[in-house]
């Protein structure tokens, strides 16, 4: 084990040597944690009263751990006549604190694509980044959408791996509906943290005329013809200018773009 969370937990496992003395009865163990940075040497726990004989594993509670702080376990194994061994762990540091989420991103679609709307009802991507834990580092994402903040209701939690993207297929997305992406992080030590997309929208339908007999009028400016969307021209007097007015056009869920 290369980390520890949260919880004042450690579970040891380990195998006394059947050497230290087999002729002077079953072997007992004790154990004690000490730390090797930043107090090298400093003592954690004490050792432990003697276990039960043939024990090959130990769970301490309770452990006053600190955050960032690097420890050491060592065993020691003894027999009836007081030989032993003790031997000691490679170490472990403790990481209490949550993944950082200030700098993270998260994207409708590609990396650094800024999506705020779509016309597919049927497929979500998204991706992100940012993710930081300067303990224990980022060790897993997982992944959910849904029609409000936090919610899953259009993506259930998927856990993704070490990736930064993800998709989903084969949705029913309403068109106007908003959907919100939240991106869990999991450090190597177990804890956890989420991120949540400003949202996108579905806007599968076109934008339509407000007014049926609203449509496009034509005028000819250079005459000093005046806008009006209640005249149409049928003939211009100009060969360079026109001027072109529309309106009632409206959209129910993003602006309205036009291209002439």
């Amino acid at each position: 084990i290369d980390y520890v969370g949260p919880g004042g937990a450690l579970a040891l496992s380990f195998r006394c040597r059947e050497d230290v003395d087999p002729t002077a009865g079953a072997l007992v163990y004790r154990a004690r944690i000490d730390e090797t940075a930043p107090s090298a040497g400093a003592e954690l726990v004490a050792w432990t009263p003697s276990g039960v004989a043939g024990t090959t594993s130990l769970s301490l509670t309770d452990v006053a751990f600190e955050h960032a702080h690097a420890y050491v376990t060592t065993v020691l194994c003894l027999n009836s006549a007081g030989a032993g061994v003790a031997a000691s762990s490679n170490g472990f540091l403790v990481d209490l604190s949550d993944p950082e989420t200030d700098g993270a991103t998260i994207w409708h679609g590609a990396h650094g694509l800024v999506v705020d709307f779509t016309t597919d009802t049927k497929t979500l991507t998204a991706s992100w980044s940012g993710f930081r834990d300067g303990e224990s580092h980022v060790f897993s994402f997982a992944w959910q959408a849904g029609t409000t903040v936090g919610a899953d209701d259009v993506v259930p939690l998927t856990q993704v791996g070490q990736r930064t993207f993800a998709s989903a297929a084969g949705l029913d997305i309403a068109d106007g509906t908003t959907v919100f992406v939240t991106v869990h992080a999991t450090s190597r030590a177990g804890t956890s943290s989420s991120s949540i997309s400003t949202g996108i929208t579905i806007d599968a339908s076109a934008p339509a005329w407000a007014d049926p007999d609203d449509g496009v009028v034509v005028v000819n400016l250079a005459s000093g013809g005046a806008l009006d969307p209640n005249t149409a021209l049928t003939y211009v007097s100009s060969q360079t200018t026109l001027a072109i007015e529309w309106g009632g056009l409206a959209d129910a869920h993003t602006d309205v773009r036009y291209e002439v």
